[in-house]
């Protein structure tokens, strides 16, 4: 018996070290502003592991139970390692030369339970921007998320990357409570453009997946679902980008499982040689 405690025991440390190794640790990566005429005073190279801003979105609910969510994210911090980063992001005024913009337009379709507050994503895309002078402006085609988000003034911007391989994507909702809510969806397959490789200096190649997460912070006009319905939120976002993922829980159970049984099988095998000799 002590030595079956003594296989489940390991069976399971094997399977919380199958877990760290696929764990999406958010990977470090250096920006450059220095490049592609962004700032006038540039502060250079940078390592970083995640990037924060606010955004607004529709929520389009419609009675069929499927859902559409369309945003615009502009980024105003970089972080590594919990600490803010120096950067040029998003100033105006007198100086604004000194300053350029980051943002990101993504979207996602899918279903969602109303009872449960619960969202699930089935498909959506990212694409990030440099605005150099700063002067793109955002808003919405239609009061329709499926429309998607209207920009102007993006003659000088630049397409930083993007993907459309859209992961998986979950989120939760509860409008009445304290904390509204919150998101998250991951994509694979990120791709730099030229440009997007003269900001995203580091690592070469770059990272596959991204993971956008965010909270609600305000909606606007809540109410019951029993049409096409449309609902401005206004929240919170971070990127990361990683190569790893952690396996689903699911499949974190599979293989404790069959690690299990793989160490019953050989205990019965050593005790069975035993009698035999």
């Amino acid at each position: 018996m002590e030595r079956f405690k003594q296989t489940a025991l390991g069976a399971v440390l094997a399977v919380a070290s199958l877990g760290l190794a696929g764990t999406a640790h958010a990977g470090v990566f250096t920006i450059d502003d220095s490049q592609l005429e962004l700032s006038t005073i540039a502060v250079g190279e940078q390592q970083v592991d995640r990037i924060t801003g606010g955004y607004e979105e529709l929520l389009t609910l419609d009675a069929d139970g499927s859902f559409d969510a369309s945003a615009y994210w502009n980024v105003g911090q970089y972080f590594l390692g919990g600490t803010s980063v120096s950067n040029r992001l998003g100033s105006s005024g007198d100086d604004a030369d000194l300053f350029y913009g980051l943002y990101a337009v993504f979207e996602s379709s899918g279903t969602y339970d109303a009872d449960a507050g619960q969202f699930t994503g089935t498909s959506g895309s990212i694409a990030l921007y440099l605005d150099p002078n700063l002067d793109t402006t955002f808003g919405f085609n239609t009061g329709d998320a499926a429309d998607g988000v209207a920009l102007g003034g993006t003659d000088d911007d630049i397409l930083v990357g993007w993907s459309d391989m859209f992961d998986r994507g979950d989120g939760r909702f509860e409008p009445g409570a304290d904390d509204i809510g919150s998101f998250a969806l991951l994509f694979n397959e990120w791709m730099l453009t030229d440009e997007g490789r003269q900001f995203f200096t580091d690592p070469d190649p770059f990272y596959m997946n991204v993971r956008v997460t965010g909270q609600f912070d305000f909606i606007e006009g809540f109410e019951e679902v029993d049409e096409r319905t449309t609902f401005e939120v206004v929240g919170s976002a971070d990127s990361r980008w990683s190569e790893a993922e952690v396996p689903e829980p699911a499949m974190l159970l599979l293989l404790g499982t069959g690690l299990v049984m793989l160490g019953f099988i050989a205990m019965r095998r050593r005790r069975e040689t035993g009698l035999d000799a």
